[in-house]
């Protein structure tokens, strides 16, 4: 009976083996917060924020929702061309938005730390008199090793030493913000919740605690007190431009693309000549569907910046979606004339070459890629889209052939 037991177990052990070796499991957390560096950015003396770079980022996950949103709008396609589309790249635009948020915050920060620090020292301590200088430069120096602890992975010493800070000067803003970005990470809403409503109490001026407080609310699915807490700050920062992408980002969290569209049509308003403002808006109009409006502003962006390869890629794109395949080759064109070696853009002028049934010049196209990155993965993908295109090309050949004989 013992041995039958023990075979039986054996058997079992060899079936499951294989199992055992194929799943995996990740239990490492994602979307971890930034922290800021120690170093504070120049302000702009511009009124709009230069996010347009001259190198193309890769996109993220996010920009496949974009896509998303726009297709469902769209006539229905056939295999071929839905096979085609999967080759593509997704929509750098989505990252741009991104990248363009976080230098946005670090500037609106920057314009508010010398307010922030003549009513830190003005503010008391209950009954107890404010902090010493001495105090605030030692509540700080516990900052940055924090954030060197957080940042290594060690987040005990990290709030240990945040926890300290605020001992020293309850109206250090860094240890705040720290702290809610180190209880962001480690899932703690609630004792987030929490210090960014200290926060406030602290220091009631400044708007990013209450911006921190929206996030945290969104993120705990209390939609009302996060657009309550997305008012204070947008009464708090007053007309700084920042805050228009900052407040419409939070709106588009939260579903409120009215909200949304008024923030970003503020922005425009308050700056007509940021191209980051009529980019921002241009963007909203294509993922809602109304390419039309969207044409209009990213034309206004090349307008302003005739010279950036991106803003034409941009209008090229718009173009191309709302059947003008001309006007959007050459925007192509006059892009790639700017960055020649631009694999995206390249990719992009094919696409619509091949949309507008000019085979010879996406072939063509395709090609001048291939020659840029040989062997990488686009280079890979342009080949298969020039045998399909070369397959086509020889069949409408035929075609032709058999209807002259």
């Amino acid at each position: 009976m013992l041995r039958a037991a023990v075979i039986l177990l054996f058997i079992i052990l060899i079936i499951l083996l294989p199992f055992l070796f194929f799943f995996r499991f990740d239990f490492t957390p994602n979307d971890t917060p930034a922290i800021a560096s120690n170093a504070t950015p120049a302000p702009s003396a511009s009124p709009h924020v230069a996010v347009y770079s001259e190198t193309p980022k890769k996109a993220d996950h996010n920009s496949d929702v974009s896509a998303m949103e726009e297709n469902s709008a769209s006539p229905s396609k056939t295999l071929s061309e839905a096979e085609n589309e999967q080759e593509t790249d997704s929509d750098p635009q989505e990252t741009w938005l991104a990248d363009a948020l976080d230098l946005m915050i670090e500037q609106f920060e920057d314009a508010h730390t010398s307010k922030n620090a003549q009513q830190s020292k003005n503010t008391k301590k209950g009954k107890e008199d404010k902090a010493s200088e001495k105090e605030r430069r030692h509540a700080e120096q516990l900052v940055n090793r924090a954030k060197r602890a957080f940042q290594s992975g060690d987040f005990d010493s990290a709030l240990a030493l945040l926890q300290e800070s605020l001992e020293s000067d309850p109206t250090n803003r860094n240890s705040y913000k720290l702290l809610a970005q180190l209880h962001q990470k480690t899932g703690m809403t609630e004792e987030g919740l929490a210090i960014c409503k200290a926060w406030a109490e602290a220091l009631p001026n400044d708007p990013m605690s209450y911006y921190m407080m929206a996030q945290t609310y969104e993120k705990m699915g209390l939609d009302a007190q996060a657009y309550d807490a997305l008012h204070q700050f947008e009464q708090l920062s007053g007309d700084a431009l920042p805050s228009y992408a900052m407040t419409a980002t939070m709106m588009r969290k939260l579903g409120m693309r009215r909200e949304e569209r008024q923030s970003l049509q503020d922005w425009v308003n308050a700056a007509p000549q940021s191209p980051d403002a009529h980019r921002a808006l241009g963007d909203f109009y294509r993922r809602t569907g109304k390419l039309q409006a969207a044409r209009q502003h990213y034309e206004q962006v090349a307008e302003i910046l005739p010279e950036n390869p991106n803003a034409l890629a941009d209008l090229a794109r718009v173009y191309d979606k709302i059947g003008m395949p001309l006007e959007a080759q050459n925007q192509y064109e006059a892009a790639l004339g700017l960055r020649p070696n631009d694999v995206r853009i390249h990719q992009q002028l094919a696409e619509s070459y091949r949309r507008s049934g000019d085979l010879a010049s996406a072939i063509d196209t395709y090609q001048a890629l291939i020659t840029l990155e040989p062997g990488s993965p686009q280079a890979q993908r342009a080949q298969r889209q020039i045998n399909r295109l070369e397959r086509q090309l020889a069949r409408q050949t035929n075609k032709k052939a058999i209807t002259i004989s």
